[in-house]
């Protein structure tokens, strides 16, 4: 048993292995083994996927989701006992704190709170007409109001910076929706496909590939290089 599967059976139990197993399976990825992945804040792990400028995470399902267009929405939700396995857009990084609490005020605004508002937190979605700062780590941003903001409003106060992604959802929905195991890897290889030519044409950013950004207050970000490092260790595993 890989590393990623003891520590996924220790973490959130034998049916969530047994799914993350199928998934990179039905991927045709390779297992994730130590040395492959982060252990996320939120207890749960990150794999880095650089080849399509994706990553797919596996947490815990009772941390609140937050639906809004600054805060980065998965490509994909698989739903296992009570985990959530998520294939996610890779972006830039770089965000400062300063940004963080910027975004933090522009969510306040919605009925949002930032509660961990680090620059590490956000990503940045470079459009032709605007940047945008977006939340990437969904555990960390609540309902501050304890009511949900209508999401219409918010994209018309917004815009829709993560529209660009929608073919990329439509992939994933249209391949997991598939009749048999077969059908849904095939599909899935579409996807994956549609997501490297994503990345090519920039629309997907593996931001941990620039490991030297500077922390705000001066150095290297360490826990941008262990980033690094974990998808280089995994990319040489790839057959493609």
């Amino acid at each position: 048993m890989s590393q990623l599967l003891a520590d996924t059976t220790l973490q959130f139990g034998v049916q969530t292995a047994r799914a993350v197993e199928q998934l990179f399976m039905l991927m045709s990825l390779p297992i994730p083994d130590h040395g492959d992945y982060i252990k996320a804040s939120s207890q749960g792990f990150i794999v880095l996927l650089a080849q399509t400028g994706t990553l797919i995470r596996i947490e815990s399902s009772s941390f609140e989701r937050v639906n809004h267009p600054l805060v980065l929405q998965p490509l994909k939700t698989l739903s296992v006992d009570n985990t959530l396995i998520e294939i996610c857009p890779a972006t830039a990084l770089g965000a400062t704190d300063a940004d963080a609490e910027s975004l933090n005020y522009q969510l306040l605004e919605d009925g949002i709170e930032l509660d961990d508002r680090r620059g590490p937190n956000l990503g940045i979605i470079n459009l032709p007409d605007r940047t945008v700062h977006v939340v990437i780590d969904r555990p960390a941003v609540t309902y501050a109001s304890g009511m949900t903001p209508d999401l219409k409003q918010v994209l018309e106060k917004h815009g829709n910076p993560q529209g660009h992604f929608q073919p990329l959802r439509d992939a994933f929905d249209h391949a997991f929706a598939q009749p048999g195991l077969k059908a849904q890897r095939r599909s899935l290889q579409y996807a994956q496909n549609i997501c490297r030519q994503f990345k090519e044409n920039g629309l997907l950013v593996c931001g941990w590939e620039n490991a030297d950004l500077n922390a705000e207050h001066g150095g290297v970000d360490h826990k941008m290089a262990m980033a690094r490092e974990t998808a280089r260790n995994y990319a040489q595993k790839m057959r493609f």
